[in-house]
């Protein structure tokens, strides 16, 4: 069949898609919880994999609670 994917083609344009959404939910700021549970992971390390911003000091939790403290006491 001319133009038609193989199943093996489709599957891997879904996981593409499928690892684009979970990469931009994450980078847009969206909580791990939340795009965990949309993704229907079991476990949250596999949502990790997709977080290119882990490392980033501006989303570390102490520095986040730090703006806030400064942005209270002004």
């Amino acid at each position: 069949m001319t133009g038609s994917l193989t199943r093996q083609e489709s599957g891997s344009d879904l996981f593409t898609l499928r690892h684009t959404f979970i990469t931009a939910a994450l980078d847009a700021g969206l909580p791990l919880r939340d795009v965990q549970e949309a993704a229907c992971h079991a476990d949250p390390r596999t949502t990790m994999r997709h977080d290119r911003a882990r490392g980033s000091l501006d989303r570390h939790a102490a520095c986040i609670v730090a703006a806030y403290i400064a942005g209270a006491a002004q």
